[in-house]
């Protein structure tokens, strides 16, 4: 008898550290689910900022080819703030436009895998100069009920 509570003892002690570990894996699982969700999210946000300013480079780039008469022509019409980006036109190419000094939207992407991203395009003039633009990407979602966003932001010259 007194081997039979002993073994009933030792099934119950093995069953909880058996739910343990298995919760413990569980929830690792869960963790790992969630992390790469978040990094494939950020990785298309990064995409989406990038994307927008290869084309201010790619505008920079243009006049400086065309010689246009102002290198910053299509990106800055000499006002600080935000901008929101023209459709390509196979004529004229890219360009922004000025939307306003206070933050809005350049738009929304729908829909990469679900989610829908808005970017937000700031270009300003860097310490006054005239040679010199700070452009700042910023790109926002909401995923599982949080707010994301990440930011680039690059300098550009006139340095031709």
């Amino acid at each position: 008898m007194k081997n039979r509570g002993q073994t009933l003892i030792e099934v119950i002690i093995a069953s909880a550290i058996i739910v343990i570990v298995l919760t413990a894996i569980l929830g690792l699982a869960t963790n790992i689910y969630t992390a790469t969700s978040t990094s494939k999210s950020r990785l298309y946000a990064v995409s989406v900022a990038q994307n927008a300013l290869e084309i201010v480079h790619n505008i920079r780039n243009t006049n400086w080819v065309k010689s246009s008469p102002n290198w910053d022509m299509s990106f800055y019409n000499g006002s600080d703030g935000y901008y929101s980006l023209n459709v390509f036109n196979p004529i004229s190419g890219w360009g922004l436009n000025f939307a306003s000094t206070n933050k809005i939207s350049d738009g929304t992407i729908n829909n990469i895998d679900g989610i829908n991203f808005t970017r937000y395009i700031k270009v300003q003039k860097d310490n006054g100069s005239a040679d010199k633009r700070i452009i700042s990407i910023e790109v926002s979602w909401t995923e599982n009920s949080k707010s994301q966003s990440i930011q680039i932001t690059d300098k550009l010259t006139n340095w031709k």
